[in-house]
């Protein structure tokens, strides 16, 4: 067969002697469903994977969904696509309700391409990444198992999941050369997530601590227990312009200054990260 290198133009290499990344195989994946299920392939994306996995505001480009163009042609959101990578992550299920099996979860994050060389690869971050189905395996660990696996775009999307964690992440900016710079900036989100994961749960600052006038919470602020009542006692606070949002009511630095204002938020936020109470 013949593959396009960048480069180098149409190559002739033998099966399964090299992988090349590029979105052809899964067009071609997508027409074999298509014949095989009898349906189209935006109708059958949408009753089998987007809609059960929560995913309403996912969809192919109008104009498009008589062939649409399978890898890279969805718009979507990154809570839509995090419920997406969840969903693997939690083997198949989403809300109770089965999408894929534990089988075809398992095979998408299992090393498809062997010891075979990539011919081209975006995964400038993890050079020595292997390809499973769909997504990038970029670390694993010594019994070959996927601990971290990437779907990176061009112009600057990183969705990835951790399978032993169960935890996922999605990073949406702007960048000219997405691959290199959204990929490095992804990977020092991932490093601080694995730390704070692993770090286990810790006390954070309750909204009792903060003093200042009462607000009705939503919950039960103030009861010693760090949970997302506190956030939103807060958060109201601060709309509001209480001077239960005002940082020096918490002791801490950028804002002794009896106002409240953007920098107020910030600390605050620090510190329900940080575990300040």
């Amino acid at each position: 067969r013949r593959v396009f290198v960048p480069g180098q133009g149409l190559v002739s290499v033998l099966p399964g002697t090299d992988c090349c990344y590029g979105g052809v195989s899964m067009h071609v994946a997508g027409r074999v469903a298509e014949v095989a299920s009898g349906v189209p392939y935006a109708q059958l994306l949408s009753q089998r994977i987007l809609l059960p996995s929560g995913m309403a505001s996912t969809f192919f480009s109008p104009g498009t969904l008589a062939n649409p163009r399978i890898a890279g042609g969805l718009n979507s959101t990154a809570r839509d696509y995090a419920n997406f990578l969840q969903m693997i992550a939690d083997d198949g299920v989403r809300n109770g309700v089965r999408v894929l099996s534990e089988t075809a979860c398992r095979q998408l994050l299992t090393n498809q391409t062997g010891t075979v060389p990539l011919t081209c690869t975006p995964s400038f971050v993890y050079p020595d990444a292997r390809y499973g189905v769909g997504i990038w395996l970029e670390r694993t660990d010594e019994l070959g198992n996927t601990t971290q696996a990437s779907g990176i775009g061009a112009f600057g999307f990183n969705g990835w999941i951790d399978p032993q964690r169960r935890v996922v992440g999605v990073l949406m900016v702007s960048a000219g050369n997405g691959f290199q710079d959204s990929g490095a900036f992804a990977e020092q989100i991932k490093a601080v997530v694995r730390q704070r994961v692993d770090a286990g749960p810790r006390p954070i600052a309750d909204i009792a601590a903060i003093g200042g006038e009462p607000l009705p919470p939503p919950g039960p602020a103030g009861d010693g227990l760090v949970t997302g009542d506190d956030f939103v006692a807060f958060v109201r606070g601060f709309v509001v312009g209480s001077p239960i949002a005002d940082i020096v009511r918490i002791g801490g630095d950028p804002a002794p200054d009896s106002r409240i204002t953007g920098d107020d938020f910030i600390a605050f936020i620090n510190a329900f990260a940080t575990g300040c109470p």
